[in-house]
């Protein structure tokens, strides 16, 4: 195996031809290590603000560790309008079925379904029904059920007063 830096005889007389000399080749080689020196102090200057920047931000020298629940911090996730809708609904009236949610707020069945299904996985309304075992297309908002009765939970009380869309007319 050829070193590197031990030229074979034609490749140098190669580099002759294209006028590469030895100046020109110390020259490009002392400009490489100038650009290395100005990137080096670049880092450093940048490692010293990241540094300040963890301080300030309590992280230490943990970057890899994640913040400790994001969501928490920055709130609820904003809801749809029609989600938001028909939660100001419920905490004005208390308990509705999804057969006058759907009447009120001018829904389709499929997408009161859908929203109703949303808004329980988020914890934000409960089924007033008998405690019992969803089928598929329960679950997904596929299949209707007329008898299903909703209502405000605390959570979702407490989503409305935090982005001030409640009337403070609903239950307690």
């Amino acid at each position: 195996m050829e070193q590197p830096f031990n030229n074979s005889c034609d490749e140098r007389v190669s580099d002759a031809e294209r006028g590469d000399s030895t100046e020109t080749l110390e020259e490009r080689l002392e400009s490489y290590e100038d650009r290395l020196k100005e990137l080096t102090e670049e880092n450093a200057r940048l490692n010293l603000v990241i540094s300040r920047l963890r301080a300030a931000l309590g992280l230490g020298d943990h970057a890899h560790e994640k913040v400790k629940e994001p969501t928490k911090a920055i709130g609820p996730v904003r809801r749809t309008e029609v989600e938001e809708r028909i939660l100001q609904y419920l905490a004005a009236i208390g308990v509705a079925s999804t057969r006058e949610i759907t009447s009120v707020l001018g829904l389709s069945k499929k997408s009161a379904h859908v929203h109703l299904g949303d808004l329980s996985r988020a914890k934000l309304v409960n089924d007033c029904a008998k405690p019992r075992r969803l089928s598929v297309l329960e679950k997904h908002g596929l299949l209707e059920q007329s008898s299903r009765s909703w209502e405000l939970t605390d959570e979702g009380r407490r989503y409305l007063q935090t982005r001030g869309l409640a009337s403070g007319s609903g239950p307690k």
